[in-house]
This record gives C-alpha cells, sequence and structure tokens, in this order.
C-alpha cells in the first residue's frame, strides 16, 4: 500500500464508493425496513387517569310537606340532610361519593294531590313519573304524621321517590332526617357495594367477601339467556311448556327496562333423556326423594355439557326447569338445615339456575306417556330473581325501618335501575382505566410490539371516553356518564386484545441480530476491509499532494 500504482486508484474509489454506500444507505434501509411500526399513545393522559380521582355525585332534591319552610329554613334544612349523607361515605383510594341535596317546598298542586288520595302507591306513581318517563334524581318526601299510614317511618316508593315521615312525637326533625339519610345510603343508594365495585375493578382484593360481587357477571354490554327444559325420561312423562309467550310476558318488560344497560338475546331448547348425575336420597317416612346442598354443584358441568351453548361474544346465563324421573318422583332440593327449599330451585354464581318441577304422579294404571305442562308463571318468577342477582341487582326487601314498594310487572325499580347503572359505570371506568395502565406499561417495556395504527385509535377513543365519564359522573349525569363508561371498556379491551400486538412479541432484538449477523457478516468484512484499505490510500494520497 506503500506505492499504489495509479491504476489501482479505479479500484480503490470504487471500494469507497461501495463502503459508503453500505454505512450511509445499506445500514439505514435495512436498520428502518426491519424496525417494528409503532404507532404513538398517549401514555402521558393513560398515567393521569390511572391516578386521577373518581368522584361519584348523586344529587338529591329534598322537599318537605310536612310544614311552610321560609326560603332560609329550606337551604338549612337541605343542608343538615347534606351533611348527613355525606358523613360516613366508604374511604376508598382515588374513589369518593358525594351527596348534592336541593330542597324546595312542595307545590300546590303536590299537596292537592296528597290530600285528595291517600295511597302511597297512587302518590309514588304521580310525584316519581314526569310526561311518562321516571324523574331522573331521587326525590325525598317528608309527610306530616297526619298523613302517614305505614307502620315504618320510611316508604320507599318503585319510582326514584321516597317519602319520609317528617315529624313523630318524641322524635326531633334532626333525628328524623339522619334515620332518612342512614336508610337512603344503606338500603336505595347502597354506597358499600358502590365503593367494593371500584376496588375489585382496580384489582385489589378485598378483606371480606362482597356476595353482590361474587353472584353477578362482570360488567359486559351484553348478555345470551339460554332456557331449557330438560325431560328425564319421555317414555314416561311428556313435558311442553309455553316458553315463548312465557318469555313476552313475564320476562319481555324487565328486558325492555334495561335497554340502556345491556342487549339481551334470548334462546330456548328442549332435551330429552338427560339424567341426573346422581342418585337422589329418598325421605321413607314422607315418600319423596331430595338432592342436598352439597350435591348441588356436582350437577352443573354434567348439565352445562348437555345444554351446550352457542358462540357468542357475550356471556351465556343458563336457566333449567328439570323434569326427574317418575321412579324419583316427587324430587326436592334440601337447604342446609335439610328442609325443603320453597322454590325447588338453586343458582349458581356467573352460571345460571336450575328448578324442578315434578310430573303428576303415575299410578300403574296411568296411560303413558304423560303429557305434563309446566307452570311458566312459577318457573319465570324464580328465573327473574336469579337474573336480578347474576346482573348485579341485590334482592331487597321491607324492613323494620323502610316499607320497600313492590317493582310489578318489570321486576325492577327505577331507583334499582339507577344504582345498578351507577354501579356499572363505576366498574366500567375502574376496569377500562386498568387496561389501558397495563396495556401502556406493557407497550413501554416490550419495545418490539407492534401498534397500529387502528390499535392507536382505539386507545384514543378510550381516553376520551374516559375523560368524558368522568367528568359527567362528577356532573351527576348518570345517563351519559354509564354511555361513555360503556364505550370506553368496549374500545380499551378491544385494544388490548388486538392480535396485532402479538404479531413480533416473540422476536426480540437478539434474535433479530442472531438472523442477520450471518447473511451480513460475509459480505460485511470484505466491505469493511476494502473501505478501510481505501481510506488509509486516499489519506496518504492528500500527504503526497500536500
Amino acid at each position: 500500500m506503500a506505492n499504489v500504482p495509479e491504476k489501482g486508484s479505479l479500484q480503490m474509489m470504487t471500494a469507497l464508493a461501495i463502503g459508503l454506500f453500505f454505512i450511509i444507505i445499506g445500514l439505514p434501509l435495512w436498520w428502518k425496513t426491519t424496525t417494528t411500526y409503532r404507532a404513538y399513545l398517549p401514555h402521558g393522559d393513560i398515567h393521569t387517569l390511572a391516578n386521577e380521582k373518581l368522584i361519584c355525585h348523586i344529587p338529591v332534591s329534598l322537599i318537605p310537606c310536612h310544614q311552610d319552610f321560609s326560603p332560609d329554613q329550606l337551604k338549612l334544612t337541605g343542608a343538615i340532610f347534606e351533611d348527613f349523607l355525606n358523613h360516613d361515605v366508604p374511604v376508598v383510594p382515588r374513589f369518593t361519593i358525594k351527596y348534592s341535596v336541593s330542597s324546595r317546598s312542595c307545590s300546590q298542586r303536590k299537596l292537592k294531590h296528597m290530600t285528595t288520595e291517600s295511597s302511597f302507591e297512587i302518590w309514588d306513581k304521580a310525584l316519581g313519573v314526569v310526561n311518562g318517563v321516571p324523574f331522573p334524581d331521587l326525590q325525598i318526601y317528608l309527610l306530616p304524621e297526619s298523613s302517614w299510614t305505614q307502620d315504618q317511618d320510611i316508604y320507599v316508593g318503585k319510582y326514584n321517590t321516597v317519602f319520609g315521615l317528617g315529624e313523630k312525637e318524641s322524635v326531633n326533625f334532626r333525628q328524623q332526617l339522619k334515620a332518612i339519610a342512614s336508610c337512603l345510603k344503606k338500603t336505595v343508594l347502597n354506597e358499600q357495594s358502590l365503593a367494593n365495585a371500584y376496588v375489585t375493578s382496580r384489582g385489589v382484593r378485598l378483606s371480606q367477601v362482597d356476595p353482590d360481587t361474587v353472584r353477578a357477571l362482570q360488567s359486559t354490554s351484553g348478555y345470551k339467556l339460554s332456557f331449557s327444559l330438560v325431560n328425564s325420561d319421555p317414555s314416561e312423562v311428556v313435558a311442553e311448556w309455553n316458553i315463548k309467550q312465557a318469555v313476552q310476558d313475564y320476562l319481555q318488560p324487565f328486558l325492555d327496562k334495561l335497554k340502556q344497560f345491556a342487549d339481551f338475546s334470548v334462546s330456548s331448547q328442549v332435551l330429552y333423556y338427560s339424567q341426573l348425575p346422581l342418585t337422589p336420597k329418598k325421605v321413607a317416612e314422607k315418600n319423596y326423594f331430595y338432592i342436598p346442598t352439597t350435591s348441588l354443584p356436582l350437577l352443573i358441568n354434567p348439565m352445562e355439557t348437555k345444554i351446550g351453548s352457542d358462540i357468542t361474544v357475550h356471556p351465556t346465563l343458563n336457566f333449567l326447569v328439570f323434569v326427574p324421573l317418575a321412579k324419583h318422583s316427587p324430587l326436592y332440593i334440601h337447604d342446609e338445615k335439610g328442609s325443603i327449599v320453597d322454590t325447588n330451585a338453586f343458582f349458581s354464581p356467573r352460571w345460571g339456575g336450575i328448578q324442578v318441577h315434578n310430573p303428576p304422579t303415575l299410578d300403574e294404571n296411568s296411560t303413558r306417556p304423560v303429557e305434563f305442562m309446566v307452570n311458566m308463571k312459577a318457573a319465570m318468577e324464580v328465573y327473574l330473581s336469579q337474573l336480578r342477582l347474576l346482573i348485579g341487582i341485590p334482592q331487597q326487601k321491607s324492613s323494620k325501618d323502610a316499607f320497600l314498594a313492590k317493582p310489578g310487572q318489570e321486576a325492577i325499580r327505577e331507583w334499582e335501575l339507577q344504582t345498578l347503572l351507577r354501579k356499572r359505570t363505576v366498574e366500567n371506568i375502574a376496569t377500562a382505566t386498568n387496561t389501558l395502565y397495563s396495556l401502556s406499561r406493557l407497550l413501554e417495556k416490550i419495545h418490539n410490539m407492534v401498534i397500529k395504527d387502528d390499535v392507536a385509535e382505539e386507545v384514543y377513543g378510550a381516553v376520551e371516553c374516559l375523560h368524558k365519564a368522568h367528568q359527567f359522573l362528577k356532573d351527576g349525569e348518570l345517563s351519559k356518564a354509564f354511555h361513555y363508561s360503556k364505550k370506553a371498556i368496549i374500545l380499551a379491551e378491544k385494544a388490548f386484545f388486538d392480535p396485532s400486538l402479538l404479531a413480533l412479541l416473540y422476536f426480540p432484538q437478539d434474535q433479530k441480530f442472531a438472523i442477520y449477523i450471518p447473511l451480513f457478516l460475509p459480505v460485511g468484512i470484505p466491505v469493511a476491509t476494502s473501505l478501510f484499505k481505501a481510506i488509509k490510500w486516499w489519506r496518504r494520497k492528500k500527504e503526497k499532494q500536500s
């Protein structure tokens, strides 16, 4: 290399050009074409949402009708009642329940209606429905003792109306307000269950199990309801049911009420020759058979394999009517104390329910098979009570302090629907926030996961919906908050489970170099050597010229 002939200049210039082309164009092009595409995500907004405090605002109207209050007295009464409501709310990190009370005097129209009618049910419908639409916020009416006809001091109506005894002998007004506030917090608004829903949705285990949370399915945009008539032996008894009419008469009003909550689809089937996977025990002295409580879990899996399931993105709730064999009839379900269960039914959390309908007693001379019509009214009453529990509506009953009006044909009270929507809104927001936060941390940690533009759009959409849900829930606009929380959880889970995120998950950087180095090394070494020699030749040429 000391004396390079002139004819080698072209070779050195060529080697230098090839080397520079390899370094300047080849390597960046290779790096660019092998780089994982990652659309930008709002990691900062996601982390902010994960640490943002969720405020659940519950507006309440207080309407004293037991005496005339001046505007200042009304304002003071509302402030006192608001203090009682905001006292001892559940303490949960990054979550709080805030009550606001607006007090107003009772209008002459309402007072006249109360004096002309003496039924709480009529008052409830007249004051709780405006132009055919239930009043959105909870209304508390304080009535004089002369108008009170209940044994309890509080009457909780079917709609968003609560009637409380405003004056009572030997009890001052503040004590009455405190008792009403305590009843609202525990029975109507169920604030502890609301706080538990937020905690469990954020992935924290409760120190004490919440039955409502364990029984109900987690928040979802829809449910599949599957009704099955299971006939053990149609050669003995042929069971029939009018499920279509029963769904129309008993179930549809309930589902219509829950249109805003979720989408429901209903299917039915009849199964034959499906017997119990266990032999019932017999009570000889009473001549009947029974299944103990401890054996009930053994029925679920064998029954589930027989009823099958449709392919659906929504969870399925199964409801079975089981008609036992004639030789095992009558068949009853025993509780823990060994007594017959009144409904002769049981339900499994997050799965569904089974009820036993015994066929008529057969004698030796009876013509086989005997036709048997299932009592659909009794069956649907049981199914409705089970369905309420499975979607998260606790079974509320009257107590010594408060009388709860019956829900009627819809099988759900208006304030129960509001409580359910509020609980689901909190669950949706907490779950969607957790999902986005987990996705953000995962993508920040694993740099070679693909982030496509449609995934980024879903994440941006979920973040925007979460911001709106936070704000609407803080403003007390429950319907809008639920709508955006539902959209947020759908978008967040769609982004989290997008298949494209796994495209290069198992192709880390070390494997990339392990694959490409054997290809580029045989070419790269001669190119690097030639480039090194060409650079030395160029320098020596410059030195000679100088």
